[in-house]
């Protein structure tokens, strides 16, 4: 869904750390889950070094995990969509 790109490009601006060449490949593991990504549909996810590291139901909730178990790294934070494609 174009909306949901929509919101994951603006949560990644919010954060401060824009497109870069590191979100990105944050951003590009998150397509590698493909249907490994469904024990998360409707939740926020954090992902820090190629690696999920926090899961919730709010983005503060998720932001707060991650930075106490990767405080040095700025996560990804995205909600997964309940829609099983997702067009970038």
């Amino acid at each position: 869904m174009v909306k949901c790109h929509d919101k994951l490009i603006l949560v990644a601006r919010v954060e401060g750390s824009g497109m870069t060449a590191k979100s990105m490949s944050e951003f590009e593991f998150v397509l590698s889950l493909g249907n490994k990504l469904g024990e998360y549909v409707d939740e926020w996810i954090a992902v820090a070094g190629n690696k999920i590291v926090a899961r919730g139901l709010s983005a503060k909730e998720v932001f707060d995990k991650a930075k106490e178990i990767s405080p040095s790294k700025t996560p990804f934070i995205m909600k997964v969509p309940a829609d099983k494609v997702m067009v970038l």
